[in-house]
């Protein structure tokens, strides 16, 4: 559960939006980094969890909000706090459903 809730969210923040996001496209205009990173995540979470096309749209939405923290408070802090609630929240059987809850909103809100 460790691996999952605190050690997990640690080392891909640190991936995805500390090098990532600060070695390529940097402050893009465009937004590139926050989309690479976006990308990377939930394109890793496929691959590792063999997830559908619909947990790519969930992790891909996830990511940018994770993304568009970082980049806003340019403190990794709060984007590993808040990947660790998220985590937390999919791991404990009893908030499974608000979870579910969760996720559906946030592709619908970003779609």
């Amino acid at each position: 559960m460790a691996e999952i809730c605190i050690f997990g969210p640690i080392f891909e923040e640190l991936l995805y939006r500390g090098l990532i996001m600060t070695q390529f496209f940097k402050n893009s205009p465009l937004y590139l980094d926050v989309l690479l990173s976006a990308i990377i995540f939930s394109l890793s979470h496929l691959i590792i969890s063999h997830l559908s096309l619909l947990d790519f749209l969930i992790y891909f939405n996830i990511g940018l909000v994770f993304a568009l923290i970082f980049r806003k408070t340019k403190n990794i802090y709060y984007s590993v706090m808040l990947h660790m609630v998220v985590n937390i929240a999919a791991s404990i059987p009893e908030l499974k459903s608000i979870y579910v809850y969760v996720k559906f909103w946030i592709v619908m809100t970003f779609f």
